[in-house]
């Protein structure tokens, strides 16, 4: 179910009522909300959809339902908590990671640490990606690890200590999960944890 801004006042309700939740990739998060003002690269936001996630994931994390982020997702799971972001990645610092290949393209790779739940979920210590986005994360919340990074060293998967499934992707394994079994296990994960 896809929860639409005209559901706020049932928010707490359906928090109570749906077993897990995925946070997809959209706009862009506003940078006011953790400090900053808007710089140049920074592109479309929406300020409700912000306004509504912010707070899904802050009662999400209390009731430990689970979670997944999926690329503004693992973003605004950040920022929820405390963390900010890179409003641009500059590609003369970093590797490029908006790829012009179709979106069921893999075209780099993610480093995955082995003790976390992303090890768990796919077995690998390698794990080879699309990417889509122009921002990163750049201060880590408190309470969470970096359990990917990219060979730039910017943060590609991210999740929170203690939870058995709070867990956000910078990728798209949407769409290569009929075809990479560990993209499958982050979808297979989300629901056995529901």
């Amino acid at each position: 179910m896809l929860l639409c801004t005209d559901m706020l006042s049932a928010q707490k309700q359906l928090l109570e009522e749906l077993d897990g939740f995925l946070f997809p990739g959209g706009p862009d998060v506003n940078p006011l909300i953790f400090g900053e003002d808007i710089q140049r690269g920074c592109g479309t936001i929406c300020a409700v959809r912000d306004s509504q996630e912010l707070s899904m994931l802050q009662l999400l994390a209390e009731r430990r339902k689970p979670v997944l982020g999926i690329c503004r997702g693992i973003q605004v799971m950040n920022i929820a908590f405390g963390g900010d972001i890179y409003q641009h990645l500059d590609e003369e610092q970093w590797q490029m990671h908006y790829q012009t290949a179709e979106d069921d393209v893999v075209t780099h790779q993610v480093q995955v640490v082995q003790d976390s739940l992303l090890y768990k979920l796919t077995a690998r210590k390698r794990i080879f990606v699309n990417s889509f986005h122009h921002q990163g994360l750049r201060t880590i919340a408190k309470g969470f690890r970096v359990s990917a990074t990219s060979k730039d060293g910017l943060p590609e998967a991210l999740e929170k200590s203690g939870h058995p499934f709070f867990l956000g992707v910078q990728w798209h394994p949407e769409h290569l999960s009929a075809e990479r079994t560990d993209a499958a296990a982050l979808f297979q994960g989300l629901i056995q944890n529901c």
